[in-house]
């Protein structure tokens, strides 16, 4: 099921949940460990590990890597992961750009053409890795 999917549905309240505190971000119930290439994400924790390297991401950024592991092989526009991340907060469009920034980092995805993070002009981006697994990673 999608995340457009669930925001339709009413089905909503028991998939999707926002944080509390001082930020309102976006918590999507994915399975527990998602695996793309050689990296492992935990959703939950905002954890992203390739056996090496194991980094934890700010909540806002591990948001933005789930929309896109939600849609993987799918462009995402700008506006469909400010509307599923940010919800009715007011942030610049930079916002998106410093969080696929964020990633790209920590994926090493910095050099063109990007491993992971495809940017689309005028478009938005694709998670280039086609399925992620929710399935058990390898090792």
């Amino acid at each position: 099921m999608s995340i457009m999917d669930i925001a339709s549905s009413d089905m909503m309240d028991r998939n999707v949940e926002h944080s509390s505190g001082n930020c309102d971000v976006l918590i999507i119930n994915l399975p527990e460990v998602l695996c793309f290439g050689s990296w492992r994400f935990t959703p939950e924790t905002g954890e992203l590990d390739d056996g090496e390297q194991h980094h934890r991401l700010e909540p806002v950024v591990a948001s933005v890597l789930a929309v896109l592991l939600d849609n993987a092989g799918r462009v995402v526009s700008r506006a469909h992961i400010l509307e599923s991340v940010w919800k009715d907060r007011v942030v610049v469009d930079e916002s998106v750009s410093r969080a696929i920034s964020r990633i790209r980092t920590v994926l090493g995805d910095r050099q063109k053409p990007h491993r992971y993070i495809e940017t689309l002009p005028k478009r938005g981006y694709r998670l280039v890795w086609p399925c992620p697994s929710d399935t058990m990673c390898p090792e």
